[in-house]
């Protein structure tokens, strides 16, 4: 894990001199919102739903009609399940829960972690709230993640279906010494889903990134980003979340998961802004 950011937060250097104040924010500082907090999140249940129809069998160019997955353009009435993905049809996930089944929705769901929290030593998170179901069938299911759980969930792909274990420390280089020390041996991944089903995913992903980053003014050159953005409501604040993927100089990708909570009337480029991250971890790697 190369970085871990959670805002607001606390000052260690000033913590007793700003303890008062702190303890009684309405922001909850002393929360890691990247590992601790529970937004709800459609992006989860949208890629889970696409591989759950893939695991059975089917394939992302089954068509199926617009109206009933909510999604307009009566001048295009028949869509496939790949383009329905990639334009965000919000009644796509309860769709193709009806034709594969909740048993298989389960099976793969389990698979990818929905019904668990990804975890770091120092920061248990805290259990799964349960959510709203939509109220009509053309409305997006959401699951409520945490900024970590839907990083492993990008590596994932990435990973050719497997699910790393991410930690926040691998070694460390004693004063003096100049050979490192293994602070923990690192957790093997865990299989998800076969390499096959996790590079189509990964594919439609990269369709919407080249789509979602043409009118982006971004200030490095991105090898073949993968990129989802969602809008979700949590009472009177809108939770956007983003997961990317991206191939960095030295061969290696990254994953990212971002979270923004705003007032329901903001506009921001959410876009734009998970750009800028990947370019700054880019940047942070080829100097490393």
């Amino acid at each position: 894990m190369l970085a871990l950011v959670s805002q607001p937060s606390v000052d260690p250097a000033t913590l007793d001199a700003d303890w008062a104040r702190l303890v009684q924010s309405p922001d909850n500082p002393f929360v890691n919102r990247a590992v601790q907090g529970a937004y709800p999140s459609s992006i989860a249940e949208r890629i889970t739903a696409l591989a759950a129809w893939l695991v059975d069998g089917r394939t992302r160019d089954t068509t199926v009609e617009r109206t009933v997955i909510g999604c307009g353009r009566a001048d295009t009435p028949l869509i496939s399940i790949a383009d329905a993905f990639v334009e965000g049809c919000p009644g796509l996930t309860g769709w193709i829960t009806e034709q594969v089944g909740a048993t298989r929705m389960g099976e793969v769901r389990a698979l990818f972690g929905l019904d668990t929290r990804t975890s770091l030593p120092g920061f248990d998170a805290a259990p799964i709230p349960t959510t709203d179901q939509p109220e009509t069938a053309t409305q997006d299911i959401v699951s409520l993640r945490s900024p970590l759980d839907l990083a492993v969930m990008i590596a994932t792909l990435e990973n050719d279906g497997n699910a790393p274990a991410p930690s926040l420390l691998a070694s460390a280089r004693p004063p003096g010494k100049t050979e490192f020390v293994t602070i923990r041996p690192a957790e093997a991944s865990r299989a998800v889903v076969t390499s096959t089903i996790a590079r189509t995913l990964a594919s439609v992903l990269r369709r919407i990134g080249t789509a979602a980053l043409d009118d982006v003014n971004l200030p490095c050159t991105l090898q073949d980003p993968a990129l989802y953005v969602s809008s979700d409501r949590q009472g009177d604040t809108l939770v956007r979340s983003v997961i990317a993927a991206f191939a960095t100089e030295d061969g290696q990708t990254r994953a990212l998961a971002m979270i923004v909570e705003q007032q329901l009337d903001a506009e921001d480029d959410l876009a734009a802004r998970a750009a800028v991250l990947m370019c700054a971890v880019q940047d942070a790697a080829e100097r490393d």
